[in-house]
């Protein structure tokens, strides 16, 4: 998994690379300004009257003056202006300067005021002013400048992190300062700041490119946010499941007991098979169990009372109360016995379960260790407290993980996964169609089914919320995202799982 580290952390990253890697701060600056630029031109290489880079004093700084001349030698109309106060600027920007000496490349340093220049709806605006060591809001010229670019009508991309936001916590920041990217091109780790909606107006689509420093460098540097990547999942996925339940065969209990939720038990059974479980239990409205069973001739659909099942709980592996659970008192009391009489297995806990613990949070310390929590933002703020950002609903999310010793699933812009230990994984898979009806019961099947197959609930919600989202994204290249229903997502599991596998 990349790690995410804070901005004070990339200066000890660089000196370890330097120590470990032999990687020179040079060598970092040119490597980025390339990454950069083979970005940059995949974007915008038809219709760019002239390209405007400004460029701060310190690192990034020097990331946007070097890319500014690679610019110029392919052949970009540049114009380079170069902020700084008198006298102040660092050994890594002082050293590119003798680069900035090129016939047609108009460079201009500026330190007692501010210039504006007239853009058009044809340049480009890069931002380099500010990395991510900014730590105080912007004030005077630069609040000023950066009015100006974000008024203007000109495209705008961001080096490393748009200047004025703060790579972690915002909350005390000045937000009508801060530029405002349809594009941020980010180097060796994405920055917390991008995982928040309320942060999407200013970093726009964002993506990080490793540089070359080796797990070496990195290893000792300890994070609390991680990023999930194919690679981590793959290696998952190749690992032999926990030991677990003695000799028990993974089996999964589904308790539906309100009529009209055939639909949704369909999607979950089946997603729970295509993650690879063999024996699913459905206990289903009598109306509606010959039908589903006709539908899913590898499962058993039952239809006895809830009662019925209570002696045979200790013979399933993990335990799923979603939709169609019900949120009456007589549900409460159900949940309640569920999580007394199985309280050795892991649970999948979601929907009607969330907002039974929202009325009764009496229920909430029975729920067993490693169990799963899924909630969305509306559903996680009822359990809670209303949130004015993500940042905030993130913060309390890994506080309930820690208090509950369960595995809390946050969805959101980007799905946030909470781990006890107060660690955080993020996955950035999948497209807004997953927010469609149904979807999310395909997500409850995949790691249920992997939860059961003695899986820790980490790698369980790694691997489920990753291959639902690949599953959304393999739909979207071969098909129009517009047309996705949550029964599409079926058949590409398998095709995410092959992606994996290669």
């Amino acid at each position: 998994m990349q790690k995410i580290f804070t901005g004070k952390q990339l200066p000890l990253l660089y000196q370890r690379a330097l120590e470990l890697d032999g990687l020179t701060s040079r060598d970092h600056i040119d490597r980025a300004a390339s990454a950069f630029v083979q970005e940059f031109v995949r974007h915008y290489q038809r219709g760019v009257r002239m390209v405007y880079v400004w460029a701060g004093a310190g690192r990034c700084g020097a990331y946007a003056l070097r890319t500014a001349r690679l610019l110029f030698d392919r052949g970009y109309r540049v114009s380079v202006y170069l902020i700084y106060s008198a006298g102040k600027i660092s050994p890594e920007v002082e050293e590119l300067l003798p680069l900035m000496e090129a016939e047609g490349l108009l460079f201009t340093p500026i330190y007692e005021s501010l210039l504006k220049v007239n853009l058009s709806s044809e340049d480009v605006v890069i931002d380099g002013i500010f990395g991510a060591e900014l730590s105080t809001p912007l004030s005077g010229g630069y609040q000023q400048l950066i009015q100006y670019l974000n008024a203007s009508k000109a495209r705008r991309v961001s080096i490393e992190i748009p200047s004025g936001l703060f790579a972690e916590e915002n909350s005390g920041n000045q937000h009508r300062e801060i530029f405002r990217a349809e594009r941020t091109i980010a180097f060796d780790s994405p920055k917390l700041a991008f995982f928040f909606k309320e942060h999407k107006p200013y970093v726009g689509e964002w993506r990080h490119i490793p540089l070359g420093i080796s797990a070496a460098a990195e290893e000792g540097i300890p994070v609390q946010y991680h990023l999930i990547e194919d690679s981590s999942v793959t290696t998952e996925l190749q690992s032999r499941p926990l030991e677990g339940y003695g000799t028990l065969p993974p089996r999964v209990f589904v308790p539906i007991l309100q009529p009209g939720y055939a639909g949704s038990a369909l999607l979950l059974a089946r997603a729970a098979q295509r993650s690879g479980l063999a024996s699913l239990e459905l206990s289903i409205p009598k109306e509606e169990a010959l039908q589903l069973q006709l539908m899913l001739p590898e499962l058993r659909i039952t239809s006895g009372s809830f009662e019925s099942y209570q002696q045979y709980l200790s013979s399933y592996t993990a335990i799923a109360v979603t939709s169609g659970f019900g949120t009456s008192e007589q549900a409460a009391g159900r949940l309640q016995s569920l999580l007394t009489l199985a309280a050795t297995r892991p649970f999948l806990l979601a929907e009607d379960a969330l907002r039974l613990f929202t009325k009764h949070r009496e229920l909430l310390p029975l729920i067993p260790p490693n169990s799963i929590l899924v909630a969305d933002e509306f559903s996680f703020d009822q359990l809670t407290t209303r949130h004015s950002s993500d940042a905030e609903r993130l913060r309390e999310a890994k506080e309930l993980a820690a208090q509950l010793d369960v595995c809390l699933i946050l969805r959101g812009e980007s799905t946030a996964i909470c781990l006890p230990s107060g660690s955080v994984l993020f996955d950035v898979t999948g497209n807004s169609a997953l927010s469609r009806p149904g979807c999310q019961q395909v997500l409850y099947g995949l790691i249920i089914g992997l939860l059961a197959q003695y899986r820790s609930s980490m790698t369980a919600a790694m691997i489920g919320v990753h291959l639902h989202g690949l599953a959304a994204e393999l739909y979207s290249g071969k098909q129009s995202q517009r047309s996705l229903v949550a029964g599409d997502l079926l058949p590409q599991i398998s095709r995410a799982y092959h992606q994996l596998d290669l």
